[in-house]
């Protein structure tokens, strides 16, 4: 159990130092032991970005929906999205599939659609390239929509297990919560999931002007790119801290947020990129038998971001950790320091 807070604060310190790192929110919770610990810039400015955290919030939301029967995660897109949204929005070798996605399709990353971030027309400067340049950018869903639609399908919808980490599948997810809740997805996040769970800290970034966040690094830098932070919406805009987020993650896996035998049916595993798999709406992490060869390593279940932000349960030790390295590069950073934690927490 996390008794041995001594023992936990000094791994920790090693760690950062070996990893030339000064910024460090992290909290951990094991029944009813918990343990925070921040360092850097986070000991004047709690608030981080949680990047594509943020997946797990709209997750929760669209499981919510599904409770109160307000929608199933297997209708298509096209039951509530315009023509012109779906026109041509995934065709794949000739055939046009787009009234074929589902809600599920978009949550588990297997629709097939390009990734807006990552993947670039050709000849082209990616997103992600552009903003690690320092090129700060704001964008629209039409301009991600555009992009995903130039660079043309993947693969078929739910095709032979396939998963595409695609930030795309999120920014359409984020307009269908406004479409059928009718309200902006600032406000849905606050009335259902910020002020039932009392996280004060918590808010969706959209103003570029606002200071309260801590600010980004990438190789040890400043990154200032407000204009994209405030762009990045339903896949990856939410500012919080590491003790709202753990309220948040121990109420998502412990049935508050949406009935808890919901957990069950979104851990459905796909392959995205070592060693993480994504289910419906969340990631598992899990060291490979040859990195561990001596015990199984126990899984991890939650999300991470690219800031280096990240939100897991282990179920094995029932423990819950939240927080941010705030450090773009390596994007390893956060499994890192969750397999060095669980190596000395036990059960």
């Amino acid at each position: 159990m996390i008794q041995h807070k001594e023992e936990l604060q000094q791994l920790t310190k090693r760690w950062l130092n070996r990893n030339k790192l000064t910024n460090l929110s992290l909290s951990l919770s094991q029944r009813e032991h918990h343990w925070n610990f921040v360092s850097g810039d986070f000991q004047t400015h709690p608030s981080y970005f949680i990047a594509s955290t943020t997946k797990l919030f709209i997750t929760a939301l669209f499981l919510q929906l599904q409770a109160e029967g307000r929608l199933d995660l297997d209708d298509r897109i096209a039951k509530y999205l315009q023509d012109s949204i779906l026109d041509q929005l995934h065709v794949w070798k000739g055939k046009d599939y787009s009234r074929e996605i589902s809600i599920k399709h978009l949550l588990s990353q297997t629709s097939g659609l390009a990734d807006y971030f990552e993947q670039a027309p050709k000849g082209q400067e990616s997103f992600r390239d552009q903003l690690m340049a320092g090129k700060d950018r704001a964008w629209k869903l039409s301009d991600v929509l555009e992009l995903a639609k130039s660079k043309g399908a993947q693969f078929p919808p739910a095709y032979r297990r396939k998963a595409l980490y695609s930030d795309t599948n999120f920014q359409l997810l984020g307009h269908l919560l406004e479409i059928i809740l009718d309200k902006d997805l600032s406000t849905i996040i606050a009335e259902r999931i910020s002020h039932s769970l009392e996280m004060e800290q918590t808010f969706l970034f959209e103003d570029p002007n606002n200071k309260t966040p801590a600010p980004l690094q990438y190789k040890g830098l400043p990154l200032k790119i407000p204009q994209a932070m405030a762009s990045f919406g339903p896949d990856g805009g939410i500012v919080s801290t590491s003790e709202d987020m753990m309220r948040f993650i121990k109420a998502f896996f412990g049935g508050q947020l949406f009935p808890l035998n919901y957990i069950n049916t979104i851990q459905d595993w796909r392959k995205i990129f070592f060693p993480l798999q994504y289910g419906i709406g969340l990631m598992r992490f899990r060291l490979p038998r040859i990195f561990t060869p001596f015990s199984p390593s126990p899984e991890w279940i939650g999300h991470s971001g690219v800031s280096g932000a990240f939100a897991f349960y282990c179920p094995q030790k029932d423990l819950y950790l939240t927080g941010t390295v705030n450090e773009i590069h390596p994007s390893s950073l956060p499994f890192q320091l969750m397999a060095k934690l669980t190596n000395i927490i036990p059960s």
